[in-house]
């Protein structure tokens, strides 16, 4: 496993581990990097250019975009940013997806 530039290189185990075995994020969200990449809704093509927010990539496209880093690659490609091209109907052990509930305040 390559490093992870400056920050601490924790064990590498080889395999995906359960979802609460390291603490949440500070938005609560548990292994938002390295258990599993995220298979997401957007469409797997180039941006356009400019600045963006929240951009949803080509409406026309056979795959989808992967985020994130797995288990089984390496620290440079745990980031968010980092993006790669599948589909649903892939299988693996390295790719996954993710529910997000918000909580309703009263």
């Amino acid at each position: 496993m390559d490093s992870c530039g400056a920050a601490e290189v924790g064990p590498y185990l080889g395999r995906t581990t359960d979802v609460v075995s390291y603490q949440p994020n500070k938005w609560g969200f548990f292994y938002m990097h390295g258990n599993v990449s995220e298979l997401c809704a957007d469409k797997m093509g180039d941006y356009p250019t400019g600045s963006l927010v929240n951009p949803l990539g080509v409406t026309s496209s056979s795959g989808r975009v992967i985020r994130g880093g797995a288990w089984d690659g390496d620290g440079a490609d745990l980031r968010s940013e980092v993006r790669y091209g599948g589909g649903p109907s892939g299988r693996g052990n390295a790719v996954g997806f993710r529910l997000s509930l918000r909580q309703m305040r009263k």
